[in-house]
C-alpha cells in the first residue's frame, strides 16, 4: 500500500495554540503537585507525575477531561521534539488532519500522532508510560538511524 500523506510545516496560529497547550499543562501541574512549572520545564518524570496525580484526583468532568488530554499531548509532543529530534508537522491522509511529530522525513519517516498516543493511554487508564515511551521512541529513532545511513542517533 502507497502511503499518500502529505506534511505541512505548522502556521503561525499552530504554533500559539501548541505555546498555549504548554502553558495550560504547566497550570495542571501546577495546581495537582502543588509545584511551580514552567512551559518549557515539563520534563519526562514530571509529565508522569502530573498523570498520576491527574487520576488521583478522580476528575470526572468530560470537558476539563478533554482539556487535559489536549495540553498533555502538546507537552508530550514537544518532549519529543526536545529530546529525540523530531519536528511539529501538520498530517493530511485519506483519513483527514491531524497534529503530528515526525522524524527522518523522506528516508525512515518516523511518525506520532500525539494526540491519539494520549488518549488511547487515557481511555484505558494506563499508569504513568512516559518515561518509558520516551525511551522505546528512542529506540526507534536509534535504529532507523542505524538502518537509513543517519549520522545522528537520538
Amino acid at each position: 500500500m502507497i502511503d499518500s500523506t502529505t506534511f505541512e510545516p505548522l502556521n503561525d496560529r499552530e504554533r500559539e495554540w501548541l505555546n498555549q497547550q504548554l502553558i495550560n499543562l504547566a497550570a495542571y501541574g501546577e495546581a495537582l503537585l502543588d509545584k511551580d512549572f514552567s512551559s518549557s520545564a515539563v520534563d519526562a518524570d514530571s509529565l508522569d507525575g502530573i498523570w498520576d496525580a491527574w487520576f488521583r484526583a478522580a476528575v470526572t468532568d468530560d470537558e476539563a477531561a478533554n482539556s487535559f488530554v489536549l495540553a498533555y499531548s502538546v507537552a508530550f509532543g514537544a518532549l519529543l521534539v526536545k529530546e529525540l529530534g523530531f519536528e511539529w508537522t501538520i498530517a493530511t491522509d485519506e483519513h483527514g488532519t491531524e497534529l503530528a511529530v515526525r522524524r527522518f522525513p523522506g528516508t525512515a519517516d518516523l511518525r506520532v500522532f500525539p494526540g491519539d498516543f494520549v488518549a488511547k493511554r487515557y481511555e484505558k487508564r494506563e499508569d504513568a508510560f512516559v518515561r518509558f515511551s520516551l525511551q522505546e521512541i528512542g529506540k526507534s529513532v536509534a535504529k532507523s538511524a542505524r538502518q537509513w545511513g543517519h549520522d545522528e542517533e537520538a
